[in-house]
This record gives C-alpha cells, structure tokens and sequence, in this order.
C-alpha cells in the first residue's frame, strides 16, 4: 500500500508528539513527587518534607521541615516554599553543589544538628571546601600531609559559638557516596597542620568554604 505524503506527515507528527508525552512524563517523574505534580487541590497546605522544590532547584535536607505547597512547574516539578526560612537555610542544601551532600550527612549527626539549632545562620554554619580543591591532590597534601594516604572526597567545617570541627570524608575502598565514613580531625591537628601551608593555600580555605 502506498503511503501519501500527507500521511507520512501526519504519522510524524503523531510520533513526535507521542515521544514529547513520553519525555514529559519522565521528566516530571524524575523532578517531582508524583502527587503533588499538578494537584491544585494541594496549593496553600503545609507538608512535612526532606526535601523539596523551588521552581529552580532542588533541596535535600538533613531533617524534615515544614514547607508549604505553591503549585507545579516544567522545572524541578512541584514548588514549595519553607514555612521557616531560618531552618531551610540551617538543614537544607541545593542539590546542585556535589559537596552539599556531605554537609547534609555531618548535619544530620545528633551532636552537630543540636549545636546548630541553639543559634541562628549568622552564628552557626555547617560548610564544605569547594571540589576544586578537593580535587587538587597537591594542595589536600600541602594543608594536610598526615593524611595524604586518605582519599579525601570532602572536608566539611563545622562552626559556632562552641568551637568549630573538622570532618574529612573518607572514600578509600569505598564505591559510591553512601558508601563513604566521615573522620573528625580534632581541631588543634588541623589548624596546626593547615598554618603550616602557605597563606595562599590557607586564605584560599577559607574563601573556598560554602
């Protein structure tokens, strides 16, 4: 049977539309939670989550918070808005940064988050060393070369009124993220050990921690 021009333009565009349905719906059971994706009922009520959506990015936090459901979006699907700004920015992290999983791992230890909820964001902070210096094995070596046997994936600070603590994240042997244990190095060893590095490699510590 031959098949017309105008036939084989509209099984096209039949195709094409079909595969953009497809991808949608992956799309959006990738980035949002099913249930609430397009449920208007839902606009205005307030959810306990571990995570959520802000029409930009996505946010793991490192303890449910209560946000309040604004709608849907083609981005990270279902939009939430934190009822408290103050406890979004102490537990939760953007999924966009690599090392904001590590922060959301040492928050969710009992004696950091305890520390963290006695003061607010302007005194208390948990951060991580950007992954460019993480990723310079010469500069891990010039700030810390006790441990330079460790495969550091991570260094993580944690700062408040009561002192501030140094976690390095271990991924020797260890085959992905959830895999990886956390040693705290005790605050004199590496303060003693990163002074002794050059001030360039020391200010660029402290500049690096977000």
């Amino acid at each position: 049977m031959k098949i017309s021009n105008k036939q084989v333009i509209t099984i096209t565009a039949a195709l094409v539309t079909g595969l953009a349905i497809f991808g949608f719906a992956v799309f959006r059971s990738q980035n949002s939670d099913s249930e609430d994706f397009g449920n208007d009922d839902m606009i205005g009520k307030t959810y306990l989550r571990s995570g959520y959506g802000d029409g930009n990015f996505l946010y793991s936090c490192s303890k449910e918070i209560e946000v309040v459901y604004q709608g849907s979006s083609l981005g990270p699907g279902a939009v939430y808005t934190p009822v408290n700004q103050e406890e979004a920015d102490k537990y939760c992290r953007s999924n966009a940064a690599i090392e904001y999983r590590a922060v959301i791992d040492i928050l969710k230890r009992d004696d950091v988050s305890s520390v963290i909820a006695k003061y607010d964001t302007t005194q208390a902070s948990v951060k991580a060393l950007g992954h460019k210096y993480i990723h310079d094995k010469d500069y891990l070596k010039r700030i810390l070369p006790a441990y330079s046997d460790v495969k550091i994936d991570c260094i993580i600070v944690v700062h408040s009124p009561e002192g501030t603590r140094f976690f390095i994240e271990d991924a020797e042997k260890h085959e992905s993220h959830h895999d990886h244990r956390y040693r705290e190095v005790p605050a004199e060893e590496f303060l003693a050990s990163l002074n002794k590095a050059p001030d360039v490699d020391v200010n660029n510590f402290w500049l690096a921690l977000h």
